[in-house]
């Protein structure tokens, strides 16, 4: 990721555009592209990279580990009931179901992320400074007041029976089927092999 962000950063100002990374163990929503359109056209998603002075990172596929004590501890014990609260809030106000949330200290992964040009010194920066995992990172962006927010359903998942040559520490962390169900990644088949183009099976 440092070489990357080196990269990223170096380019010029005038060419810089928003960047989609993507590790190679990722799939899909069978209508990715469809989805894709319509959340970067819906304004609250959008802009976390089309925003001038704050837009940061949109996350379109996230892991979220645990559900948090929120709200008896407050927001510093994230997780799923914090998530779900921020959508429930979302839905309250509009009326409609809301297409991304808020970024937390729970949310991870870094499989299938979309940058504006604004955080690449930022990133990088980060990276110099610290030996955490990548997707550390997002709490340091929301401090440094960039927008990070993740999709609502994921519209891209990992796919962990395969060695990822990215990171091959991944296969065995959980069985898909765990994953799936701790992530909230059900049902399963509405994701496609990029390859294939067909359904994942647990």
């Amino acid at each position: 990721m440092r070489r990357l962000f080196q990269q990223l950063a170096q380019d010029d100002p005038q060419l810089q555009r928003d960047v989609l990374v993507l590790d190679d163990d990722t799939v899909f929503d069978c209508h990715f592209k469809e989805r894709l359109m319509t959340l970067l056209k819906d304004h609250r998603c959008g802009s976390a990279v089309y925003s001038p002075k704050s837009a940061g990172v949109l996350l379109l596929g996230a892991a979220i580990w645990i559900d948090g004590t929120f709200p008896e501890r407050g927001p510093y014990t994230a997780g799923w009931r914090l998530t779900d609260t921020m959508l429930g809030r979302a839905y309250a106000s509009t009326g409609i179901q809301p297409m991304c949330f808020n970024a937390h200290s729970k949310v991870f992964g870094s499989f299938a992320v979309l940058y504006h040009p604004s955080v690449f010194p930022l990133v990088l920066a980060w990276l110099s400074a610290e030996q955490l995992p990548f997707d550390h990172v997002y709490p340091y962006l929301i401090r440094n007041n960039k927008i990070v927010r993740v999709a609502h359903p994921n519209l891209a998942i990992q796919e962990l029976r395969h060695l990822s040559q990215i990171d091959p520490t991944r296969k065995g962390q959980h069985n898909m089927s765990t994953r799936a169900k701790i992530h909230r990644w059900l049902p399963i088949e509405r994701y496609c092999d990029p390859l294939s183009l067909k359904p994942v099976q647990l």
